[in-house]
């Protein structure tokens, strides 16, 4: 018995090196420094996960796979499928003007739809010049109050592709008013509880003190000089700010192949891309790619010292989830090789 046991944690040890050696995680992350975490599947299944470097380099404390991270601008897909449910409720139309939601705003957001503000049309001026290292927790009427002193867009809408964390900041405040709930308070009950993303929840104010318990801290490049500090934008939402992990995001991105939230005629209207002069191909918070007849999704994110990362393939069923607390960091570079190993057979 004992002979099978020393056997079995033998066995184990070495199928735990084996698979520390499946993909050179650490040649992406700088040597004792951030680290990065990493998920791939194919067919519905997760064939590999890994995880390297430290979640926080001051206490030395190594990077999980199951570790929360911010997701930055990958929180997109969550805002635009919380707009879509509402849709297919009657709630919001996408040709509705934005004013009807938020009649506060400036005059010239009539012109502005809630369609333009899903596909970066919107032409709605950046709130990123309100943010500051030394401002409190905001919300995002402080994004509304910013437009109120602006006197035109950026462009008419509809006319032009800019992204926009603006819009996306508006979108969650329009869930907010069409739904009845706190924005927050909708992703977790129409969302990430059904699918059991138990991991997940939306930064804001109130879910700052747990937030700041979490055990990842961002770095810039610099990261020598220490973690980056907080910045009252850091609790708007809608556009960023959606707390979660590699598992969570996998469950997500299996729900949206397996039509867990919505039905077939919705998810094409996710999936369907719109475009416009100088833009990509976005769709509902994803953007679509075609590699000779290989269709993709993807998005990714970027904000206070995270990178985050999803491909999706619905062809296959098959996805990759990419995310560091480095700002350095080769996304890009990481899911061609995550493919090149394991899905380009």
């Amino acid at each position: 018995m004992l002979r099978n046991l020393l056997l079995f944690a033998t066995l184990t040890a070495a199928l735990s090196a084996q698979g520390n050696k499946t993909f050179p995680l650490g040649s992406y992350v700088p040597a004792n420094g951030p680290g990065v975490v990493a998920l791939v599947a194919d067919r519905g299944q997760i064939i590999y996960t890994g995880a390297t470097g430290y979640a926080n380099i001051e206490k030395r404390t190594a990077m999980k796979t199951d570790y929360v991270f911010n997701m930055a601008s990958v929180s997109k897909h969550f805002t635009a499928m919380a707009v879509l449910m509402l849709e297919g409720e009657g709630k919001i139309k996408a040709t509705d003007a934005i004013t009807k939601y938020i009649p506060e705003l400036p005059a010239y957001a009539k012109k502005v739809s809630v369609r333009h503000l899903v596909h970066h049309q919107g032409g709605l001026p950046d709130y990123e010049g309100i943010c500051g290292s030394d401002d409190q927790p905001m919300t995002n009427q402080a994004v509304i109050d910013y437009l109120k002193t602006t006197k035109k867009p950026l462009f008419a809408p509809g006319k032009k592709y800019q992204y926009s964390n603006t819009g996306y900041a508006l979108l969650a405040v329009v869930v907010e008013r069409a739904s009845g709930m706190d924005f927050a308070a909708f992703m977790r009950d129409r969302i990430f509880q059904p699918l059991g993303m138990k991991a997940t929840y939306v930064l804001n104010p109130a879910s700052l003190p747990t937030y700041q318990k979490r055990q990842v801290l961002g770095y810039y490049e610099s990261w020598r000089e220490g973690p980056y500090v907080f910045s009252g934008c850091d609790t708007l939402y809608g556009d960023g700010s959606v707390i979660s992990n590699i598992f969570d995001l996998a469950k997500w991105i299996q729900a949206l192949h397996e039509r867990k939230l919505i039905g077939e005629a919705q998810m094409k209207i996710y999936l369907k891309p719109v475009t416009a002069k100088g833009g990509s191909e976005y769709a509902y918070g994803l953007e679509r790619y075609d590699d000779d007849g290989e269709i993709s999704f993807s998005h990714a994110g970027s904000w206070g010292g995270f990178i985050s990362y999803v491909i999706y393939y619905p062809q296959r069923a098959a996805y990759i989830v990419v995310i560091s607390n480095y700002d350095g960091f080769d996304y890009a570079g990481i899911s061609d090789a995550l493919y090149e190993k394991f899905l380009s057979k």
